[in-house]
């Protein structure tokens, strides 16, 4: 039987049986860290490994370095194309940052996806002319490929860094999470805050935890089937006038 990830996975799964017969799959997948269907997908073959999975069976199933070049060597080209990440320049990310643009962007990795501009506006209730115009923007940075009555994205990930200039876009984010908390029932949505006492330097290191969380609860929820899209938003920020001295923050 030809090399595979399939076989790979089926290795690993028998080697844990032998040291536990009643191992099961669904235990397999756990242990990785991804859904029993998926895993199923993986180890019949069924789904091309990406970089994403291939990291977290390595670091799940501790492989040492023959085993992880051996694991890495399955990815196909077109599984790194589609899920490589676009990190977007200044000038780009002003021009693409507009909710419409990034729901569209996640929009094309839903399961029943429809290729048509009227489909695409009735899901996000925006008009057919603002689809066309967001998909210029989108074109123009080379983020989707539409064509022969298919829209495809150019990459799994789109990363912009924020700044001064972003709160407009913000601003509008912000207006669609109030209208979600009036039209859209609690079971189907989030929105909680907590307020703590803490200190100014910490927050560097409060903004990579975040970070770590945002991207660990991405790829939970984009992990299994996807039939909607979400917006995950949050915000730390100070209620105190901060105390300023010098350039430098203090507490007295």
């Amino acid at each position: 039987m030809a090399d595979s990830v399939g076989q790979f996975l089926k290795e690993k799964f028998s080697e844990m049986q032998q040291r536990n017969p009643r191992f099961s799959l669904r235990s397999f997948a756990a242990k990785v860290g991804i859904s029993a269907g998926r895993m199923n997908e993986l180890i019949h073959d069924k789904r091309a490994l990406s970089d994403f999975y291939a990291e977290k069976i390595t670091i799940a199933l501790g492989l040492n370095l023959q085993e992880k070049r051996r694991l890495y060597s399955f990815i196909s080209t077109k599984a790194r194309k589609v899920h490589s990440v676009r990190k977007l320049t200044r000038e780009e990310g002003l021009s693409v940052r507009c909710w419409e643009n990034l729901a569209i962007l996640s929009l094309l990795r839903t399961d029943d996806f429809e290729p048509s501009f009227e489909w695409i506006a009735e899901r996000l209730n925006v008009s057919v002319e603002r689809v066309e115009e967001c998909f210029d923007i989108l074109q123009q940075h080379q983020l989707v490929k539409v064509g022969n009555g298919t829209i495809e994205r150019n990459s799994s990930r789109v990363v912009a860094t924020a700044t001064k200039d972003t709160v407009h876009h913000e601003r509008l984010k912000m207006e669609k999470s109030m209208e979600a908390m009036t039209h859209v029932a609690p079971i189907y949505r989030n929105h909680s805050a907590v307020t703590v006492a803490t200190t100014p330097e910490k927050i560097k290191e409060a903004n990579e935890k975040i970070k770590e969380f945002r991207r660990k609860l991405a790829d939970f929820l984009e992990d299994g089937p996807k039939t909607e899209v979400y917006s995950l938003t949050i915000n730390l920020f100070p209620l105190t006038d901060l105390r300023i001295e010098g350039g430098k923050v203090t507490n007295e």
